[in-house]
C-alpha cells in the first residue's frame, strides 16, 4: 500500500495533467490565453452609443479600423478595437484627473464559501474592460481562483516575486513590479498563489498599523493609472485580509438567499463591524463611497424568494436591485478557463436562451456597480 504523501503527489502530478490538457485545448499553441471573443457591429454599436449606420459609414470612409474575420467567417470588432472607436468617439468614460474624483478601490467580500466571489470581481473587472474602464484587479487570495480565470495557473506561471508578497514584506516600494498586461485590452492584473498564505506568519511577528495601511499605500500609489481597482480578498479576517479592507473604498457583499449563507453572512457582517472599529484606532477613519449586499447564486426557487423578502425587508437601501443568477453558463465557462463574458453565444437556440439569461444578469449586476461607481464620482466632483 503506498503512503498517504506517495498518493497525494501521485494525486497532484494527474491534476496538473487535467491542466495541461485544458491549457492545450484553450490556448493558443504557445500557451498564451488570448480573447477570442468578436463582437458584432450591432453589439458594438450598443457599447459605444452609436448607430450601426454610423460605424458602417466611418469604416467605409476609413476612419476607424476595419473589421476582423472570425473563424467562423464573421466580421467583428476585437476588443482593442473597441477602445480604438473610444479614442475615435472621444468615448472612453475615465475619471477626471483631480483628486476628488479618486479611482473606486472596492472588494466583493464574504467568508462564506461557494458566493462567487471571485467570479463577480473577474466579471466586474471584464465588464468595466469592455466599457472602456482602465481596470486592476489585484488577487490577494493564495488559491489564486482570479489569477487561474485570467490564464496562469498560480504553481506553475507564478513566483512568489510576482506578488503582494514582496510588497508587503517591504522589500519592494511599489506595486509597479507586480502589475502585468493582460489579454484584454485596459485591465492589468497582480496575480497570487500559495506563497501568500506565508505572508500571514511573516507579518503577524511585528504588528503595526503600517503593517495593514501598506497595502492601501501602494493601491493609492498606482490608482493615478486607473479608473477602478478591484481586489480578491482571501476567504479570512486575518492580516492580510484587514489589510484589503482599509485599502478599499467600496464593498459588495455576495450573498446566496438560504439558511446556511444568511446566517454565515450576518456573522461575517458582526465580525467585520469590530474588525474596522479596531483597524480605525489604530489606522484612522474608513470611509466606503458605497457598501451593498448583492443576491447571488438566485434560481428563483420559493425558499430563495423566502429569503429574498427578509433581505429586502431588513437591508433596504443596502440591497442592490439586481441579482446574479445561478446558472449553468457561469460553470461550463469556467471549465474552459474563462467567464461568460468571453464565451461566443452558442448556436443551439436552447443553449442560447441560457446564456442570454445568463448575460442579462451579468451585465444587470455589473451595470449597477458600474453606476454607483460613476455617481461617486459625479458626487465629489460636485
Amino acid at each position: 500500500m503506498p503512503s498517504a504523501s506517495d498518493s497525494v503527489t501521485d494525486l497532484v502530478n494527474k491534476g496538473e495533467m487535467i491542466i495541461r490538457a485544458l491549457r492545450a485545448a484553450n490556448f493558443t499553441p504557445d500557451g498564451i490565453k488570448t480573447l477570442k471573443r468578436g463582437f458584432s457591429q450591432a453589439e458594438a454599436a450598443s457599447l459605444l452609443n452609436r448607430t450601426p449606420a454610423a460605424l458602417s459609414k466611418a469604416e467605409a470612409d476609413g476612419r476607424i479600423p476595419e473589421r476582423m474575420t472570425d473563424d467562423q467567417g464573421k466580421r467583428v470588432y476585437t476588443q482593442p478595437q473597441l477602445n480604438a472607436l473610444r479614442d475615435y468617439f472621444d468615448e472612453k468614460p475615465h475619471r477626471r484627473p483631480n483628486a476628488d474624483a479618486e479611482a473606486v478601490v472596492m472588494a466583493f467580500q464574504n467568508l462564506k464559501g461557494g458566493c462567487a466571489k471571485s467570479t463577480l470581481s473577474v466579471l466586474q473587472a471584464q465588464y468595466l474592460a469592455l466599457h472602456g474602464y482602465r481596470v486592476l484587479i489585484i488577487d490577494s487570495d493564495p488559491q489564486g481562483s482570479t489569477t487561474y480565470q485570467f490564464g496562469l495557473t498560480p504553481e506553475l506561471n507564478v513566483s512568489v516575486d510576482d506578488t503582494l508578497y514582496p510588497y508587503l514584506r517591504d522589500e519592494e516600494d511599489s506595486l509597479d513590479y507586480a502589475i502585468r498586461k493582460t489579454y484584454w485590452d485596459g485591465l492589468d492584473l497582480i496575480p497570487a498563489n500559495l506563497d501568500l498564505y506565508q505572508i500571514e506568519y511573516d507579518l503577524i511577528q511585528n504588528v503595526s498599523p503600517d503593517t495593514f495601511m501598506r497595502l492601501g499605500d501602494g493601491v493609492r500609489e498606482v490608482s493615478k493609472n486607473y479608473d477602478v481597482i478591484i481586489i480578491d480578498p482571501p476567504p479570512s479576517m486575518g492580516i492580510l485580509a484587514l489589510s484589503v479592507m482599509y485599502a478599499v473604498n467600496a464593498v459588495i457583499i455576495p450573498v446566496v438567499p438560504s439558511t446556511v449563507d444568511f446566517a454565515a453572512t450576518i456573522s461575517f457582517l458582526g465580525l467585520l463591524a469590530e474588525n474596522i472599529k479596531i483597524l480605525e484606532k489604530w489606522c484612522g477613519s474608513i470611509e466606503y463611497k458605497f457598501l451593498r449586499i448583492l443576491t447571488s447564486k438566485y434560481s428563483s426557487k420559493a425558499s430563495q424568494n423566502a429569503y429574498l423578502k427578509i433581505l429586502t425587508d431588513t437591508m433596504g437601501g443596502y440591497l442592490m436591485q439586481s441579482r446574479l443568477m445561478e446558472s449553468a453558463v457561469i460553470g461550463r465557462a469556467g471549465v474552459e478557463q474563462m467567464s461568460v463574458l468571453e464565451m461566443d453565444p452558442p448556436r443551439s437556440a436552447r443553449e442560447r436562451k441560457q446564456y442570454i439569461r445568463c448575460i442579462d444578469s451579468v451585465n444587470d449586476v455589473c451595470g449597477e456597480i458600474e453606476r454607483m461607481i460613476r455617481t461617486s464620482w459625479e458626487f465629489h466632483s460636485a
